[in-house]
């Protein structure tokens, strides 16, 4: 089966990588440790999205995020079913270098898809936390199967199975 997973808030922990990156580094401006919405790095930081992103990339944040926990057993599990898997992310261009290595360092070796267009690749199954992307899914492929991995800044989407985390995916899919 071919699997198309989104990377952040899915494989990796970046709402809590980068917040716990800028409480380190901001001591007099602590943010909460977890997003409550999509919008939350904005306003918790008080960046714009410009800045914000800007702050990002000269911080290099992709290269020391921590996993999901047990989201790189999942996949180590999943790719041992013989699942096809490739990460679909809409991380911008010059965090390619620093996706890949985060990948590498940790012995994983599925292609990455850097794109804006969620959709463009066909699989399977589709594995996001994005709301924006779940629907876009459900419109762009109505008979495949649309998993939403429940985080506080998503909500149900119409036409997907909701996980809570990756791992819950074997059950699902470990034995087809």
């Amino acid at each position: 089966m071919r699997l198309a997973i989104d990377l952040d808030g899915v494989v990796v922990d970046w709402d809590g990588g980068f917040r716990r990156v800028w409480n380190a580094t901001h001591p007099d401006h602590q943010i909460p440790l977890q997003s409550r919405t999509w919008e939350s790095p904005f306003e918790d930081t008080g960046l714009s999205h410009t800045a914000f992103w800007k702050w990002i990339d000269d911080e290099e944040i992709y290269a020391d995020l921590p996993a999901v926990p047990m989201s790189l057993r999942a996949l180590d599990v999943l790719t041992a079913y013989d699942h096809e898997i490739t990460f679909i992310t809409n991380r911008h261009q010059r965090a390619e270098r620093l996706t890949d290595r985060w990948l590498r360092e940790r012995h994983v070796w599925h292609p990455v898809i850097h794109t804006a267009d969620k959709t463009v690749h066909e699989a399977d199954v589709y594995v996001d936390d994005n709301n924006d992307n779940l629907a876009a899914y459900v419109k762009a492929h109505p008979t495949k199967t649309i998993v939403r991995v429940v985080r506080p800044w998503n909500e149900p989407v119409t036409g997907t199975i909701a996980i809570e985390e990756l791992f819950d995916l074997i059950g699902h899919y470990a034995i087809q």
